[in-house]
């Protein structure tokens, strides 16, 4: 199922899912909105799209924008008489409604050039409609028939910049309550070299450049994107020959896309010279109204979650007459991994494993965790299938997995990397570890047994795991984790007689999402009869032999 209350928002203890997560309490908009609705799993393929369109259409109220009014009125004349052979055009409408908001900002920006931060209602609105599936509704922009299939449904014709920008405008809106869908909004950017602060220069620059400073706040990945050259477009426009609130934000941009800290923000500023009451009430513009959309966009969240629950709008019946999406009508670069919609490289049918509902909870709760980009800490007894969980969901959504096995004695170099000798004489070179290579590609890593890891490997993670930042001492060099870097770890909780000392408090921490693995010992049968078809009749006899064997 589909996590209600905010997939990527909430750190929760997977194992014991309705009770409330092993770490302090924080009174924020997100903390106030896992105490106001509990967790309840839904299907995303089976989202009722007739009862979902009509509930956007007759209760939002959020204005509607100009280019998405023939995209409801199509979407409304499908609910009416809903036919399962349209329903991938039907979610391409869908998804180009998440659009409209900035494709319409984009032609026509505010008198003042100003995008408020009230702005984004309808955007969070159709996200929060179609929320089990709004991963999906990403994924299409990123399809290589998207001018015709998806931006063609905003107007006739859409230029490439004003696609852009209303991806952007999207993603800002969007990443403050689904962060989940970064990675995919960082798909569409990929093969672009203009970033919003070169259009900014060209275009209108206060409209673009607070959508460029929306994006750089809820997806700091953006600032890295290996194409785009923030700082030159944007230190033209601190420029004096630009209107002082154009260079205020250039610079506040700048900063964001250099991750610069509060005293290298303020000397940059001060550079500018500009009347301190400008700097002043621009800075309080930008902050308070980040919290004020933040706050609004949880409480809609919540409320809007708990209508389509009691509404059941997302637990289709099964023998409903609805059309429900299927697997095979969802994006290419899209798996539905245990109820849980992922962006995969190259998804396809792994076998390898007996679905049993304890191995269905399990992929369920890791699913759900690596779509919030957290690290997962599976605990269970030595051949409960830690590691072959890790690998089917790798091979699931097509990543490549790096399995690192740790000793006492591992030397942290194995995993940052080390200056080695060349053929020529007195010569060396760097030659990254297998942590830092993974951290830059994207990989994934598996540590196993990371309870015996020495203090210099524990004292490497940590950072990693708090700021998805890797520092390589030797070479002075801190690393951004790449958007698609996931740290999975396995503990055996039987058979280790005491827990090294300072172990509790890297295990035991909120940085971890911990997922307990129980026994299999009961589902054994099943397990036999689905590997072994032809032995089902006798699976439950086989399965207590091995369990007497098991006990000499």
């Amino acid at each position: 199922g589909v996590d209600l209350v905010e997939l990527g928002l909430e750190r929760l203890d997977l194992a014991t899912p309705s009770q409330a997560p092993d770490e302090p309490t924080i009174e924020t908009p997100v903390a106030r909105m896992h105490d106001a609705i509990r967790i309840r799993d839904v299907d995303p393929l089976s989202v009722d799209l007739p009862l979902a369109i009509k509930s956007l259409v007759e209760q939002t109220s959020a204005p509607v924008p100009r280019s998405a009014q023939s995209i409801l009125r199509r979407l409304s004349k499908w609910a009416k008489a809903p036919q399962q052979s349209t329903v991938s055009e039907t979610l391409n409408r869908v998804s180009a409604l998440l659009l409209a908001e900035g494709f319409d900002a984009s032609l026509q920006p505010p008198a003042d050039g100003r995008v408020e931060w009230a702005d984004g209602q309808f955007t969070l609105a159709v996200g929060l409609a179609f929320r089990p599936l709004l991963v999906d509704l990403v994924a299409r922009w990123t399809m290589a028939d998207a001018p015709t299939s998806i931006f063609h449904h905003l107007a006739d014709h859409v230029t490439r910049n004003q696609a852009h920008v209303a991806v952007a405008y999207a993603a800002g809106c969007l990443a403050a309550t689904a962060p989940q869908i970064r990675s995919l909004a960082m798909r569409y950017f990929a093969p672009t070299s203009e970033c919003l602060a070169e259009l900014a220069v060209s275009g209108d620059s206060l409209h673009l450049l607070v959508v460029a400073y929306r994006l750089l706040r809820r997806m700091p990945e953006a600032a890295s994107h290996g194409a785009w050259d923030w700082a030159s477009p944007l230190t033209e426009m601190m420029g004096r020959e630009h209107p002082s609130l154009v260079r205020l934000l250039a610079c506040e941009c700048l900063c964001l896309a250099r991750a610069l800290a509060d005293q290298a923000r303020s000397q940059l500023v001060g550079s500018l010279q500009l009347d301190p009451q400008l700097v002043a009430s621009t800075r309080a513009w930008l902050v308070h109204g980040m919290q004020t959309f933040d706050s609004r966009a949880v409480g809609l969240t919540v409320q809007t979650n708990r209508i389509n629950v009691e509404k059941r709008l997302w637990l289709a019946e099964p023998d409903a007459p609805h059309p429900w999406v299927t697997e095979s009508q969802l994006s290419a670069c899209v798996a539905c991994v245990g109820g849980v919609l992922l962006h995969a490289h190259s998804p396809g049918a792994v076998g390898g494993l007996v679905m049993t509902p304890t191995v269905a909870r399990n992929i369920h709760g890791m699913a759900l965790a690596t779509s919030r980009s957290e690290p997962v800490l599976l605990l269970g007894a030595a051949g409960s299938g830690k590691t072959a969980l890790v690998e089917w969901l790798a091979q699931r959504t097509g990543n490549d997995l790096v399995a690192v096995h740790v000793s006492s004695n591992m030397d942290a170099k194995v995993l940052l990397g080390n200056y080695v000798t060349t053929q020529k004489a007195g010569d060396f070179e760097w030659r990254p570890g297998l942590l830092t290579t993974a951290v830059t590609q994207g990989q994934w890593v598996l540590i196993e047994d990371i309870d015996l890891a020495p203090a210099d490997v524990i004292q490497t993670l940590v950072p990693l795991l708090e700021s998805h930042t890797l520092f390589v001492a030797s070479r002075g060099e801190s690393i951004k984790a790449h958007i698609q870097f996931r740290l999975f770890a396995t503990l055996s909780t039987h058979g280790r007689l005491t827990m090294r000392s300072g172990m509790d408090g890297l295990l035991g921490s909120s940085i971890w999402t911990r997922l307990e693995i129980g026994s299999l010992e009961s589902e054994t049968p099943l397990i036999i009869a689905g590997v072994f078809p032809a032995l089902a009749t006798s699976a439950a006899e086989l399965a207590q032999a091995f369990v007497r064997v098991a006990e000499i």
